[in-house]
């Protein structure tokens, strides 16, 4: 029996199965690999099926940030700054996907 604490049922993975959001980005997106993860935030490559470009899937944990706005990511815009393709919303996390673009990290 798995217990509602199992830290799967807290993943991102478990939440796009099990979401209308997920399901819609799962059919058009695939996961490559993690990128980041924190506490507030987890980062992976995924490619899109279509044409397998490469974008970035932003999961901001609800706990631990719910103040976060993420519809406000999309309006912030400057020419370092990607644009937002997609923004949505389960009841564990606030999603954004933007195209990847492989460069230095900040500390770099």
């Amino acid at each position: 029996m798995i217990k509602r604490s199992d830290p799967f049922e807290l993943s991102v993975e478990y939440d796009l199965f099990n979401s209308s959001f997920g399901s819609e980005v799962l059919e058009l997106f695939e996961i490559e690999s993690l990128i980041f993860e924190c506490e507030k935030s987890i980062i992976y490559k995924v490619y899109r099926k279509a044409d397998f470009n490469v974008f970035m899937l932003m999961a901001f944990r609800k706990l631990s940030d719910p103040d976060l706005n993420v519809e406000s990511l999309a309006d912030l815009y400057h020419d370092r700054i990607s644009e937002t393709l997609f923004i949505g919303e389960t009841d564990t996390f606030q999603y954004v996907i933007k195209p990847f673009d492989e460069g230095m990290g900040r500390i770099q």
